[in-house]
């Protein structure tokens, strides 16, 4: 019996040995809080983070590549700050392996602001008083105005955090925002701290105010092409891999509660690109979505589309269909659909959607009573919204498309001479895969996907300048900026409860001359 005793006193001191340990550990992680992290998260929708360390520091001074995404203005700031407070010794060994954050925001009229954030001891907060003290432009003004060949920056110091911005408004505007205790996109970044500690530098990425940022950008924010980030509850973080010739980025993407449409691909298996053989070689953008078995899919589409405001009476309409063209389009399309859609762009702004099938030709049949001829290829449905039943967002401004059915795949488009365009172009194989570019760009990165995202620069050049502020276009047309690289695509492929995530922008490969043949 004293054995048992004796026993569970050991157990209980242990037990309360650990106890405390564990709390002691979450009081020094208490008073350990990273202030600089809830700054820079609280208007910021996209954020980087970096160790200022010198070997980091020399890789990611070995790609020239970011300077030339972030367009040369910012570039020479962020060279400017860097030199600034690393040329004086004392200063630089203060700031040694400190995690620094640089938050993208949205500025005043139409530009876009850095805040650069990193957390101080006490020494370090009086050492860099010194310096905003000589610095300022008044007495009455919080921080330091410092100016250069590159540019001018201005400086601050909000208790223990020190705070970096080109905008002053910036700096006036931080520290009397309310930091809220409980931040979910601070508490994101944090869950996620293991997996990306040991990166070169991260991104992270808060779609919830993301539209916000590109207000900014663009006045039209409520465009069908962004339609995807609307009401979009998800964050996103990403690790860098270093290379000289391309900005790759890659790591995991989380949905939170009402995920939307995009929450429909969690539990679809990821297929291979094949509906991507048929695009034009002036394709400018496209969002694919492999949905696995269409059939399983549309039981999860159906129960979400039901719930969205408007939808009840569009299923009406589309099921009394049954009855005035003697076709059951329950059985049809989930019998004859297979695996992919898209909706793509072409360099003229013209918009088509394409959808994979099982048996085209028995489709194309099935569909004869429903559409009227055109042109003895192309089609017309004589009612409205077919396509946005059956595969939701994507289709949701082809309202009473033209289609074309070819080689099991259904092509619409809102203009019967869209499809005329395209099926020249597809049968004399002018495509996007037999661009060099193109194929190079998809042999860097998995061949299954579940969601995919495309930007052309050159070709989307035209649609992109019609969607942005004229104050951005010269960053957009330039050699020196966007026009360096040759694309953009975010993929993510489903992994259950979130997404694995891979964003690519590739630099363009060289232009073979003459003497290179």
């Amino acid at each position: 019996m004293k054995r048992i005793y004796f026993t569970l006193t050991i157990l209980f001191l242990v037990i309360a040995g650990m106890a405390y340990l564990y709390f002691s550990r979450l009081n020094i992680v208490a008073g350990n809080k990273d202030s600089a992290l809830e700054i820079a998260t609280q208007n910021a929708a996209i954020l980087y983070r970096v160790e200022n360390d010198a070997r980091i520091l020399d890789i990611l001074d070995g790609q020239d590549l970011f300077f030339k995404l972030i367009g040369k203005e910012k570039a020479g700031l962020l060279t400017a700050v860097r030199q600034t407070f690393l040329s004086n010794p004392t200063m630089a060994a203060a700031l040694e392996h400190k995690t620094v954050y640089i938050s993208i925001l949205p500025g005043n009229k139409h530009t876009i602001d850095f805040l650069i954030c990193t957390q101080l001891t006490k020494t370090e907060q009086h050492l860099l008083i010194t310096l905003i003290n000589k610095r300022k432009v008044n007495e009455n003004t919080l921080y330091a105005k410092i100016s250069g060949q590159e540019g001018t920056f201005f400086v601050n110091i909000d208790k223990d955090v020190l705070l970096i911005s080109n905008s002053s408004e910036a700096l006036k505007v931080m520290p009397v925002i309310e930091r809220k205790e409980d931040n979910p996109f601070v508490n994101f970044i944090l869950s996620n701290d293991k997996l990306t500690k040991n990166s070169l530098a991260n991104v992270y990425i808060n779609y919830n105010i993301l539209p916000e940022l590109l207000k900014s950008v663009t006045p039209n924010i409520n465009k069908e092409e962004f339609e995807a980030l609307r009401g979009l509850n998800a964050y996103t973080h990403l690790s860098y891999n270093f290379s000289k010739t391309n900005i790759f980025f890659s790591g995991e993407t989380t949905l939170k509660n009402d995920s939307g449409y995009l929450g429909l691909f969690l539990n679809t298996i990821p297929q291979k690109l094949q509906i991507t053989g048929l695009l034009p070689q002036h394709t400018a953008s496209y969002a694919l979505y492999n949905v696995g078995n269409y059939s399983e899919w549309l039981v999860g589409f159906r129960e979400w589309f039901l719930k969205q405001k408007g939808n009840t009476d569009i299923a009406e309409r589309v099921q009394s269909q049954h009855t005035k063209y003697h076709i059951q389009l329950d059985d049809t399309f989930p019998k004859y659909t297979y695996n992919q859609f898209m909706t793509f762009q072409l360099r003229q702004g013209q918009k088509l959607g394409a959808v994979s099938l099982v048996n085209g030709d028995k489709l194309n049949q099935l569909l004869l009573d429903l559409s009227d001829d055109i042109d003895g290829t192309v089609r017309q449905f004589k009612e409205d919204n077919i396509l946005f039943y059956y595969f939701g967002t994507p289709f949701k401004k082809f309202r009473r498309p033209f289609f074309v059915i070819k080689d099991n795949y259904l092509i619409c488009a809102n203009y019967a001479s869209n499809l005329q365009d395209f099926i020249r172009d597809y049968q004399d194989n002018r495509l996007l895969v037999n661009q060099p570019e193109y194929t190079a760009l998809f042999n860097q990165l998995p061949n299954t996907t579940s969601i995919l995202y495309y930007l052309n620069t050159n070709e989307g050049a035209p649609t992109i300048n019609n969607l942005i502020y004229p104050s951005f276009r010269n960053h957009v047309n330039s050699d020196n900026g966007l026009q360096n690289f040759g694309a953009f695509v975010f993929q993510i492929s489903a992994n259950k409860e979130s997404f694995q995530t891979n964003l690519l922008i590739p630099s363009k490969l060289p232009t073979l001359g003459k003497d290179t043949l």
